[in-house]
C-alpha cells in the first residue's frame, strides 16, 4: 500500500461556455459558462467535496474562475488566480474553427501569433513549480484551467500518458486525479466528466 502522496493535484477543466458548444478556439478570449457549464461546475464542486482540498488555483479566465469557485465554495476556501493557468492565446486566430487554421497553415502550431507549444509548455510546468513551491507536504490541490493547459501538464508529467498533448483527451468539466511520490507523478483519474452532459 502506498503512502499518502507528496502532493495530490486535482487538474480540472472548466465547464462549457456557448464558444465550447460551437467548436471554436477559445485562447484569451473570456465568456461566461453556459447554462450546461454551470451544471458542470456544479457536478464538479458535488464530487469533490469529500476532498479535504487545502488550496483551490485557477486561471484568470471567467470560465475557470467560476468553475474554480463553485468548487472552492464547499470548503470555504479562497481562489488564487495565477496566469500562468491561462488558456493558450490563439491571438487573431480566436473565436475561429481550429480547421481554418488547418486548412490554411496545416497546423494550429504553425499559424502566426498562436503561441507556441515551447512558450507554453514552459509557462504551465513554472505555474506547476511555483504552485508545488507554495503548498506543504501531503496537500491536496485544485487547479481549475484548460484544454491545452491540462493536455500539456498531463503529458509532460505522467509517463503513462502520450506525449503528444492532442492524444490526451480533456473534455468540459472533467477532472484528472495525479498523485506525486517520491518526485514522480502518476494519473489516478484522467478525464473523468460529468454523466449527460455533451463536451
Amino acid at each position: 500500500m502506498l503512502e499518502r502522496p507528496d502532493c495530490t493535484l486535482y487538474v480540472i477543466r472548466h465547464g462549457r461556455t456557448a464558444l465550447n458548444a460551437s467548436g471554436v478556439l477559445r485562447g484569451r478570449l473570456d465568456p461566461a459558462l453556459d447554462e450546461v457549464g454551470r451544471a458542470q461546475a456544479a457536478w464538479l464542486a458535488r464530487t469533490l467535496a469529500p476532498v479535504e482540498l487545502d488550496k483551490v488555483v485557477s486561471s484568470p479566465l471567467r470560465r475557470a474562475m467560476e468553475t474554480a469557485q463553485a468548487i472552492a465554495s464547499y470548503r470555504q476556501i479562497p481562489v488564487t488566480y495565477d496566469p500562468a493557468w491561462i488558456d493558450r492565446d490563439y491571438g487573431p486566430f480566436a473565436g475561429h474553427p481550429a480547421s481554418e487554421l488547418i486548412d490554411d497553415y496545416r497546423s494550429i502550431d504553425l499559424a502566426p501569433g498562436v503561441e507556441p507549444l515551447e512558450h507554453l509548455r514552459e509557462r504551465v510546468m513554472c505555474g506547476l513549480d511555483a504552485l508545488c513551491k507554495s503548498i506543504g507536504a501531503g496537500w491536496r490541490v485544485a487547479a481549475i484551467a484548460h484544454d491545452a493547459v491540462n493536455k500539456t501538464l498531463l503529458s509532460q508529467l505522467v509517463d503513462s500518458l502520450p506525449n503528444d498533448p492532442e492524444l490526451i483527451a480533456q473534455s468540459t468539466g472533467c477532472w484528472n486525479q495525479l498523485e506525486l511520490h517520491g518526485g514522480t507523478w502518476s494519473a489516478v483519474v484522467v478525464n473523468a466528466t460529468p454523466p449527460g452532459f455533451d463536451s
